[in-house]
């Protein structure tokens, strides 16, 4: 319950409206509906002006939902030290302007005393300056590029971590999940995983990704499809190891949006968006980045504190099953760049 409202008799609801719907829906413009076949209620701040969603829950309860899930995790972004910061641009400013060399910023910022959620925001910082240019390339930067130069060493710095057994992994085969269970329809092969090792072994995935370049901004059904993809992946890790939270990442040329999926009650999981970050194209934009500070500990506090196995037995009437059987049947493989759609964002 969040206030009077019922979520979960309003999810029923709204999934029983899209199956009675005459007409197939098209992708890009119903994403919540998309999400809500599956049981996965989408919630992002600036994405309830959807005609699917707001027949259903109107602004002020939708905010309210946002609100109480964060409030339930304790989801909020933590302060990061200005006195740190201002050490960190001094730092970029001496490496962007050729004071110092790479190497030794990259030294100065291992050499500073922080706490470890703080040390894995600036290690991507420390990765970043090491893989980018002085200036930026101008020509088009195709995935593979991307994925090497720009979104690994960032991630990298975020969630990859040996010494705890935690491993980022450009992966392109089918889920652990899915090998594990011949009951799941999803057989996709998502770009990204991170993933835990157990012995010699990788054994719970934490987290997926999917990453396309800049050239696919306005391709909104794509874009669509992919996100989807990433909440299906979640939502099948969360059931298969009974996980506290999943966390879901989509990359657009060099912005990287942050999801978190979680299971607050009975047959609604929920998808949240947690922010974006872009990542530089140079040295001296390393600055901007510092500026998000306080998000990337908000993603590496979630990550650590909720993305773990659950110390709950698991219990599967909590469980809702993904469906793909009739989701074409439901939805429209049209296409069209005009259409309004929630991912319609600035990627730049």
């Amino acid at each position: 319950m969040v206030q009077s409202l019922d979520v979960s008799i309003a999810l029923f609801n709204f999934q029983r409206s899209i199956l009675n719907n005459k007409w197939k829906l098209t992708l890009e413009d119903h994403m919540h509906s998309a999400m809500a076949v599956h049981s996965i209620l989408f919630l992002s701040v600036d994405q309830h002006s959807y005609d699917d969603i707001s027949k259903k829950f109107n602004q002020t309860m939708y905010a309210t939902i946002i609100q109480t899930i964060e409030g339930i995790y304790e989801i909020k972004k933590p302060q990061f030290p200005m006195d740190i910061i201002t050490k960190i641009l001094s730092i970029i400013q001496d490496v962007s302007t050729k004071i110092i060399s790479r190497d030794k910023g990259i030294m100065q910022l291992i050499d500073l005393d922080l706490p470890s959620q703080e040390t894995r925001s600036v290690k991507s910082i420390i990765q970043l300056m090491g893989k980018l240019p002085r200036k930026p390339i101008s020509d088009d930067t195709n995935e593979s590029e991307l994925g090497s130069r720009y979104i690994d060493p960032f991630l990298c710095g975020l969630s990859d971590d040996p010494d705890c057994g935690m491993y980022l992994r450009w992966t392109n085969e089918i889920t652990l999940e899915a090998r594990k269970n011949d009951g799941l329809v999803n057989k996709n092969r998502p770009d990204i995983c991170i993933t835990s090792l157990c012995s010699s072994q990788f054994s719970t995935n934490h987290g997926f990704g999917e990453v396309k370049s800049a050239a696919y901004d306005s391709n909104h059904f794509l874009l669509c499809k992919d996100l989807l993809r990433v909440a299906i992946f979640c939502k099948d890790a969360l059931d298969t190891h009974n996980m506290e939270a999943v966390l879901g990442i989509q990359a657009i040329g060099r912005v990287i949006y942050f999801y978190i999926l979680m299971l607050p009650a009975n047959g609604v999981y929920v998808f949240l968006e947690l922010g974006k970050v872009q990542v530089p194209n140079n040295v001296q934009d390393l600055t901007k980045l510092v500026m998000d500070a306080s998000l990337l500990l908000l993603i590496i506090d979630v990550f650590e504190r909720l993305c773990i196995p659950s110390a709950h037995m698991g219990n599967l009437d909590r469980h809702r099953p993904t469906i793909d059987t009739f989701f074409n049947q439901i939805f429209s493989s049209s296409q069209d760049r005009k259409r309004l759609c929630p991912l319609q964002r600035n990627n730049h």
